[in-house]
This record gives C-alpha cells, structure tokens and sequence, in this order.
C-alpha cells in the first residue's frame, strides 16, 4: 500500500523577484495542517503574507528529481504536488515522523538552492536514493550537499518569523 503525508510551506515573491521558501512541516491532516498555519500566522513576516502558506502531498518513500537538475534555482522549487490517487494519508499511531530528504548548497551570500527530493520512512531508504542520485546532473557537482532529518508530525519548525 501507498502513503502520503502533508509538508506545509510559506513562499512568497521577495522585492528582487527572488523566491523565498520556508519548510514549515509534516503534517498528518488537514486539522493539523491548519492548527498549524494559525500558530505560524502570529509571527512576524508571515502575519504580511497570510495568503502564501502552500501545502503539498508527498508519495512516502518516493524520488523527486530523479533525472537531476541543470539549472540552479527556479525549477520548480516546490514540487507539484504528487499524484495521490490509491494512496492513503499516513497515520501510523506507532509513527511520530518521518525523514525529509532535500539537496541545498549555497550560491552566494545571500541565495541558496535547495530542492525537495523525499519524505521517507528509513535512513536506509533515504541512504538508496541519495546513492541513486550522487552521479545525476547538478547532484555529481555537489555529493555531499544532500542533507536529510527527522521531522516530527505537526510541529512548526519555522518559529521566529522573518
């Protein structure tokens, strides 16, 4: 059987037309999901961009960026989102979070280029797909700019506004 979970994002257009994207977190239903937003709407910065909270559904233990990449940022930085028909919402009562897997490296000062490549439910899955990515395009010039972490359900990890 197929899993999805929920990542929430915030992703306005900046003054210099840059994209700024913050992962918010993994959410278990759209209760959650809201409870959530509510709580991130009270801080400074997403209080001025109410409407530019993003949710998307992720396959469990699915690539993103299978064939790499050739540009750096503005493709796509957040993914569509997955097709998640025959899929059911994860929520294993014995599961409190599961492994987000992205790719990130600085291009200057002031931008970093960062990709969502999973949610996964192992370090040994997470490990497989960084194996199957290290000699894509983009992915070979940075091996060791993938960077994955343990995410609780329904938390917000963004909590200091901007």
């Amino acid at each position: 059987m197929e899993y999805f979970i929920y990542s929430l994002y915030h992703g306005y257009e900046k003054e210099n037309k840059s994209l700024s994207v913050k992962f918010i977190g993994l959410y278990n239903s759209r209760k959650n999901i809201n409870i959530g937003i509510n709580d991130a709407i009270k801080l400074s910065g997403f209080k001025n961009y109410p409407n530019d909270f993003h949710i998307r559904k992720y396959v469990l233990n699915k690539i993103h960026w299978k064939k790499g990449f050739s540009n750096v940022v503005g493709e796509d930085n957040i993914p569509e989102n997955d097709n998640i028909s025959g899929c059911t919402l994860f929520n294993e009562k014995s599961v409190n979070g599961l492994i987000r897997l992205t790719h990130a490296y600085t291009l200057n000062s002031f931008l970093d280029d960062e990709r969502e490549i999973g949610i996964f439910s192992s370090e040994e899955i997470v490990k497989v797909a960084i194996e199957s990515l290290i000699n894509r395009p983009g992915f070979k010039l940075h091996i060791d700019d993938f960077h994955f972490g343990y995410y609780e359900f329904n938390y917000n990890y963004w909590t200091t506004g901007f």
